[in-house]
């Protein structure tokens, strides 16, 4: 399903949210406090949103952007080949940039293909909804932790009782007709509202949070509660 909406990915998450979802991403990395020289590795990276974020936040961070859509990868590489994504970047440009692109790697979110305590910090955008088991993906952002390692987690939720429903009107019937427009694949925005109204509610995620072994787990509710910042800390 990711790898057929891949090529329309960027330009629907910035139509459907009427950009805001890029100040969330900027939101959700400056609380991760980073510093030149730490390591991010963003989970369900996609598209590289929140890699390409750091970058721009913390010259001289280190990033990896890991994706089980091999195409949501190869739209990265992509972005960070130019402006227009149509070739590579000129020496002389690549020379200049403060952070180089984050390596992309395939991998799953219960099995990360990394060594245990090797990040500094650790993220998921609007991911850990789409993953079966997400005890087991947290408690593998948790190995991947060096102890003080903080994690970040962006994630849609139901908003505030006032607005709840037409919010819900427009997940189920705006939005899909909306993507239907721009996507070669508008059934995966008929998922989304689905996926979200099936998510947990924020304190109960936060609860699944601290069981995978983190502590002083926050949530901090963006845009009316529409989607939530959560901060955690590996001990």
């Amino acid at each position: 399903m990711f790898d057929a909406v891949a090529p329309r990915y960027d330009l629907l998450n910035r139509v459907l949210s009427l950009g805001i979802d890029r100040r969330w991403r900027r939101d959700a990395v400056h609380a991760l406090g980073l510093k030149p020289g730490d390591l991010l590795v963003d989970i369900c990276g996609g598209t590289g949103d929140l890699a390409l974020e750091a970058g721009r936040q913390v010259p001289g961070v280190r990033t990896v952007n890991l994706d089980l859509s091999p195409l949501m990868l190869r739209r990265y590489a992509a972005r960070t080949a130019g402006a227009d994504g149509t070739g590579p970047m000129p020496a002389a440009a690549l020379a200049a940039r403060a952070t180089p692109p984050a390596p992309a790697v395939v991998a799953d979110a219960m099995r990360l293909p990394l060594r245990s305590g090797v990040a500094t910090a650790a993220s998921i955008g609007f991911g850990i909804r789409n993953v079966p088991d997400r005890r087991l993906a947290l408690t593998e952002m948790h190995r991947l932790l060096v102890p003080g390692g903080r994690l970040v987690v962006l994630e849609f939720a139901l908003p505030a009782p006032a607005i709840r429903r037409p919010y819900l009107f427009y997940l189920r019937h705006v939005m899909p007709r909306v993507a239907a427009l721009i996507s070669p694949a508008p059934a995966a925005y008929r998922y989304l509202g689905d996926s979200i109204a099936a998510f947990p509610a924020p304190a109960v995620f936060a609860e699944l949070i601290a069981g995978a072994g983190f502590t002083r787990v926050s949530r901090a509710p963006l845009t009316f509660g529409i989607a939530v910042r959560y901060l955690a800390i590996k001990p």
